[in-house]
């Protein structure tokens, strides 16, 4: 049998300087973010949940507490726009989403007439986007999210969020018209 090693105590690593101060700051606003979820819940479709929501907010307030600079601002008002921002793309993901051929051939009605004329209405619709706005639809229905698209891009995810109001404002007018 082979001797006993001594084992030693585990050396406790001190956190570096503001790591501590940047983590507890997050601890005490993770209940802002779901009050932020709460509220911006009620005005969205029943689609999406409370959960993922914050779920969302919470991810970006972890991704962008490194980039936090306290002389510029108090850190809750430089993450609720962001938690926010990022709760909405999310949420606008849902919304701006458009059926694919196969979809709609599997969509259930009377007959396949009608299946074709909103095949033919899709495809018209998308025509008036431009290549740059059926590039920017396509990444989204894949699942990209604003900041991966402006970074590919080499434009800010404001940008983004504006051609993709531009993009649902051009499609809802070819729909409803």
């Amino acid at each position: 049998m082979p001797p006993a090693q001594a084992t030693q105590p585990a050396k406790h690593v001190q956190p570096a300087p503001g790591v501590l101060d940047l983590n507890t700051l997050i601890l005490e606003h993770l209940d802002r973010v779901g009050v932020v979820a709460g509220l911006l819940r009620q005005k969205l479709p029943p689609t999406i949940e409370w959960a993922e929501l914050a779920q969302v907010g919470v991810v970006a307030m972890l991704e962008a507490a490194p980039r936090w600079d306290p002389q510029a601002s108090p850190f809750w008002t430089f993450m609720y726009l962001r938690v926010r921002g990022a709760m909405l793309d999310f949420a606008a993901g849902f919304s701006l989403r458009v059926a694919s051929p196969r979809e709609v051939e599997s969509i259930p009605g009377p007959d396949a007439s009608a299946r074709i004329s909103m095949r033919i209405d899709i495809d018209r619709a998308m025509k008036r986007l431009s290549r740059r706005q059926r590039w920017i639809l396509a990444r989204i229905e894949h699942g990209d999210q604003a900041r991966q698209i402006a970074a590919t891009l080499h434009i800010t995810e404001s940008a983004v969020s504006q051609i993709r109001k531009r993009i649902r404002e051009l499609l809802r007018a070819e729909f409803v018209a």
